[in-house]
Parts: C-alpha cells; sequence; structure tokens
C-alpha cells in the first residue's frame, strides 16, 4: 500500500496525472481554454511568453497564473504582424540612425 501512495504522490509531483482544476476561479478557466489548455491538464510548469515575444519557465499553479496574468504574460506565443523582410529593415534603419549619429 505504502508503494502505491508514493508512486501515486510521485506522479502527482511531477505533474503525470490529471489534476482537479480546484483553486482556479471561472475567469481562469475560461482564459485557460482561450489559450488552448485544459485547466485539469496544465503542467506544473508552463512556457510563459510576455508581450514582447520573449519566455520563461515557471510555476502554473493558480496564486502565480493570476501574477503573471496581471503582467501581460500568456500561455501562448505572440503572433506579430510583419515579415522577416520587415524586421531586418527595421534593424537595418536603426544601424543606419546610429552609425549616423556617431559619424557626425
Amino acid at each position: 500500500m505504502g508503494a502505491i501512495l508514493h508512486r501515486q504522490q510521485m506522479r502527482r509531483q511531477f505533474g503525470l496525472v490529471e489534476r482537479s482544476a480546484q483553486g482556479f476561479t471561472n475567469d481562469d478557466r475560461n482564459w485557460l481554454r482561450s489559450q488552448g489548455i485544459d485547466p485539469r491538464t496544465l503542467p506544473r510548469k508552463s512556457l510563459w511568453y510576455r508581450p514582447d515575444g520573449s519566455s520563461s519557465i515557471a510555476p502554473s499553479d493558480p496564486y502565480h497564473l493570476g501574477l503573471y496574468r496581471q503582467r501581460g504574460m500568456t500561455l501562448k506565443a505572440p503572433v506579430f504582424k510583419g515579415t522577416h523582410l520587415d524586421v531586418l529593415r527595421f534593424h537595418h534603419s536603426l544601424f543606419d540612425c546610429s552609425f549616423a549619429a556617431s559619424a557626425s
């Protein structure tokens, strides 16, 4: 009996079993669904995206979910409009401006 209990605790600890969505508010559950995630299958840690596109792995419990949502972070990568050529043009324009400023 002890080995079974230990195995269940290990599965819960490493997020290998579905957890109840207990602790999440209805608003949190709806937000998770809008991100394409079932609240019952949310892992212990998730990849959180900042509005600028950078990301980090952080806890996804109800407390941290609220904090990260207040900061504007999401579980889906942000979509930037434009092509890679637009990005290259932007970087070249920055380089040209900085070169012109240092030359004068």
